[in-house]
């Protein structure tokens, strides 16, 4: 390997450089150019600074949804537990209810009860 690296950075090698054709341009050229790609460069840069802050605000957002929407399950949760409770307090009355009319209707129906059952329900 230190043969090679001796072949190729020795001085009396001619191999060794490659001389590229072509003309160079003026420095006022070159300086222009460099201007126009820092231009490119800057705006660029702006707009991917304004990406981050999208990207951030999108984050931010989302984040507080998802904060909210398992704050909401947690809150219907609780609703829906206090909604059978009442529920199953309620259901013993509605029985009650049931055969309270029940015996209303056999009370004051006499013979038509079939009728009456009929067109109530």
């Amino acid at each position: 390997m230190s043969d090679l690296e001796r072949q190729l950075e020795g001085p009396g090698n001619e191999d060794r450089v490659r001389l590229l054709g072509g003309v160079d341009p003026e420095p006022e050229v070159l300086s222009k150019k460099i201007e126009e790609l820092e231009i490119r460069l800057a705006e660029k840069e702006e707009k991917l600074l304004e990406k981050d802050l999208i990207y951030e605000e999108v984050t931010r957002l989302a984040d507080r949804t998802k904060r909210r929407a398992e704050s909401g399950k947690t809150d219907t949760l609780e609703l829906a537990k206090k909604v059978g409770i009442n529920w199953q307090t309620l259901l013993p009355f509605r029985m009650f209810q049931y055969d309270c009319f029940s015996s209303s209707v056999l009370f004051y129906s006499g013979g038509d009860l079939l009728l009456f059952a009929f067109v109530t329900f």
